[in-house]
């Protein structure tokens, strides 16, 4: 069996629980374990998803992999929902900023697909409610990269489909990344998700990061072409003004 420890990083509030969600937040494997579990599948479309983290799918099949956290030193603290509403937006219960190990232990013939998927939830994924709007991004507390050039060599090197979009934007803050990825508009729900009139998660996703102790703002697309379309739409919505996603410096990785 394989064992390796990722010390991580929560950078943003984590709206994370379990059976209450709204009464106190915490850390819960299963959580992270469906996260990497997803970005698995949508980074290897053809892996054996289930050879790796189990299913029940034609013939029930055991996980070759089991992961556990430690107990981080983290309290509880009251998190605005959508930032970008102020009081109007309202808050839930989160897990404020903190450091964790994330302990996986694997069989060794498996190791080099779960440690891709790992480091591929970090650099792109983050965990709980709202983590598609920033909240709950993850990130590596000491062998994160350092600048966008290292960030784009890493992300090379875990091969990732060649239609992905990755762009990054400083921003002021921590906060006022999150305040800027929560202000979108309707309309799109192909783009940027929806709630009516059923829930649809947005493809287009958002994650703080950090280079070289500065906040960046992360933006990653699915597909080519639909952040451009995403743009356009929150520049050229009816209701207002462009929005703040508009107006940052985005590089593309």
């Amino acid at each position: 069996m394989k064992n390796e420890t990722y010390a991580l990083r929560l950078l943003t509030p984590c709206f994370n629980g379990g059976a209450t969600p709204r009464q106190t937040a915490e850390l819960r494997v299963p959580s992270i374990r469906g996260q990497i579990r997803w970005w698995y599948r949508l980074a290897c479309p053809q892996g054996d998803e289930q050879r790796l983290f189990g299913g029940v799918r034609g013939q029930a099949v055991r996980s070759s992999v089991i992961f556990r956290i430690s107990e981080p030193s983290s309290s509880q603290q009251s998190a605005p929902m959508l930032p970008h509403k102020g009081e109007r937006g309202g808050s839930r219960p989160a897990l404020a900023p903190v450091d964790f190990d994330l302990l996986c232990r694997c069989r060794e013939d498996t190791f080099v697909e779960v440690d891709r998927a790992v480091k591929i939830w970090v650099l792109l994924g983050g965990l709980g409610a709202r983590c598609n709007r920033a909240a709950g991004s993850v990130w590596f507390q000491n062998e994160a990269p350092d600048s966008k050039e290292a960030l784009h060599e890493t992300l090379t090197a875990l091969k990732l489909p060649a239609q992905w979009q990755i762009c990054i934007a400083k921003v002021d803050s921590f906060p006022d990344g999150r305040r800027i990825a929560s202000d979108t508009v309707d309309g799109r729900s192909d783009l940027l998700g929806g709630i009516k009139p059923k829930r649809i998660p947005s493809p287009i996703k958002f994650k703080m990061i950090e280079l070289s102790a500065e906040p960046h703002l992360l933006m990653f697309s699915p597909k080519p072409g639909l952040w451009d379309q995403a743009l356009d739409h929150l520049q050229n919505h009816r209701n207002a003004s462009p929005k703040p996603l508009t107006q940052l410096d985005w590089q593309t990785l």
